[in-house]
């Protein structure tokens, strides 16, 4: 895994994306739900997609709802 996308990875604050009564798992390997049908990707998963765009420092990255 990248060093740049771990250490983005770490700087995220997880748990300010689900609902206060489950952010005691938002650091766990798994997915979570965030609301409206809604979830959160576990971590890894994220950290894959995002190393494999292979993106440079100067890329700007939007996600769409």
């Amino acid at each position: 895994m990248n060093d740049r996308v771990m250490t983005a990875m770490k700087k995220v604050p997880r748990h300010e994306f689900l609902p206060p009564d489950l952010r005691y798992c938002a650091y766990d390997e798994r997915s979570g739900a965030i609301g409206s049908g809604q979830t959160i990707s576990q971590p890894y998963i994220v950290a894959l997609m995002s190393d494999l765009l292979d993106t440079k420092p100067s890329d700007i990255i939007l996600e769409n709802w």
